[in-house]
């Protein structure tokens, strides 16, 4: 989108009625100060039986043991203004620091030896900040402004307009075909609903048959090229689930899902690490009338496929959905000739105790130990093969260690995907 160019405006400085630059009058000297918006007064001979005023509105004339003082007020002038000799004239600087004048709303510059405060813009979008009078609500952001348009689902009042509905919504997201789409760009979305407006369109694996009556909603990623590991979560008291298709409609229907991300929770959480294109991601209400649901989504840097405190955090439990890749560090005593593969996947978990399901689209092997040395291992299983190059694994770790390193391994290289269910 092209940003229109909005040059800086140069604050008007006030024009008191001190700021007028006045040419003394020494004829005058002994009148009495008669002050902005008056007469004159009468002249008065020099001293001070008749007053000391010198026509000039910014001092204070006084008189002093029989002599007339004209003291400098520059408080009577504007903002970038002092009391001269004669009047109220610019004040001169040599650098920002001179022309301080306490309005945390400007920005005090120095031009040619001139102080000259410019309206505050931190962002540097043409809107000033909201808390100095104008209308950026946020000055820290060049993308938020009333000039900006709302984006969908990204939780950010993009327009500086709160009566503007985030959700952004055209129509109801209940198919495919009316998906909405999900910006990423910034690297977090939260997108809200209501499933009373929707239907239950498509079965879900996480979802038995009794109860594929639960209305569901359909979200679009599209990540094109852009390699990311994106986190999807369901937020609230609403039990949810998510399932996750390349392609929208049937591909709901494989197992990857998840229900309860840990034991007790009604909330879903999904991994995809790594991910790119376009991702169709099902949101669906365990109960068939379901209510009001939130969904966030995080896109980040694919974590490092090395064993550490680098790897995918999965220690909130979840279900790991992606595509093992180089390169295989790590090797299972379970492996045929105790050799790691060409494929693997690894994360860590700072738990002692959680269950593990696995589904692959290839011959697999789930590892695990509690460091990153051999001797810590915990668990080495083969997968049970389903056909179709297909396999399957369950397994229970519970040990008094407090972080588990998980390994799912390839014994071949493969594209296909695997969905590691991890229930604390």
């Amino acid at each position: 989108m092209r940003f229109a160019s909005v040059p800086f405006v140069v604050l008007a400085l006030p024009l008191l009625a001190c700021s007028a630059i006045v040419t003394p009058d020494p004829s005058r000297l002994g009148g009495v100060d008669a002050g902005p918006g008056s007469s004159p007064d009468a002249f008065s001979p020099m001293g001070c039986a008749g007053g000391c005023d010198d026509g000039v509105p910014c001092t204070t004339d006084s008189c002093v043991a029989s002599t007339c003082q004209h003291t400098p007020d520059d408080t009577v002038c504007g903002a970038m203004q002092r009391c001269a000799a004669t009047g109220c004239v610019p004040r001169t600087c040599g650098g920002p620091g001179d022309c301080d004048d306490g309005n945390a709303c400007t920005v005090d510059q120095c031009v040619s030896g001139a102080c000259m405060p410019i309206a505050r813009d931190a962002d540097m979008d043409g809107r000033g900040d909201a808390a100095c009078g104008g209308d950026d609500c946020d000055d820290g952001n060049p993308n938020v402004s009333p000039a900006r348009p709302e984006q969908c689902g990204n939780g950010v009042d993009d327009d500086c307009n709160a009566g503007t509905s985030d959700t952004c919504m055209m129509g109801v997201p209940d198919t495919c075909e009316t998906s909405q789409l999900v910006d990423l760009s910034s690297g977090t979305a939260t997108v809200r609903g209501n499933f009373a407006a929707l239907t239950a369109s498509y079965p879900t694996y996480c979802l038995d048959e009794a109860r594929r009556a639960g209305r569901d909603a359909v979200y679009r990623i599209e990540l094109g090229a852009r390699v990311s590991d994106v986190r999807i979560e369901t937020i609230g008291d609403l039990d949810t689930v998510i399932s996750i298709a390349g392609e929208c409609g049937d591909g709901f229907a494989l197992p990857t899902c998840n229900d309860d991300a840990r034991d007790g929770e009604r909330n879903a959480r999904v991994f995809l690490h790594p991910t790119a294109g376009t991702i169709f991601v099902l949101v669906s209400a365990f109960d068939a009338d379901g209510g009001e649901y939130e969904v966030r989504f995080t896109a980040s840097p694919v974590a490092p496929n090395e064993c550490g405190e680098g790897s995918l955090d999965v220690t909130e439990g979840g279900t790991v959905i992606g595509v093992p890749i180089p390169p295989s560090r790590v090797t299972g005593t379970c492996m045929p000739d105790g050799t790691s593969r060409a494929l693997e996947a690894t994360m860590h978990a700072d738990v002692g105790d959680v269950d593990l399901t696995l589904f692959a689209g290839f011959s697999a092997y789930l590892h695990a130990r509690t460091s990153c040395d051999l001797r810590d291992e915990e668990l080495c299983e083969a997968s049970t093969p389903l056909g179709m190059d297909a396999s399957f694994l369950e397994a229970n770790l519970r040990t008094d260690a407090r972080r588990l390193h998980l390994f799912v391994d390839g014994a071949t290289a493969s594209d296909q995907v695997y969905a590691l269910f991890v229930r604390p």
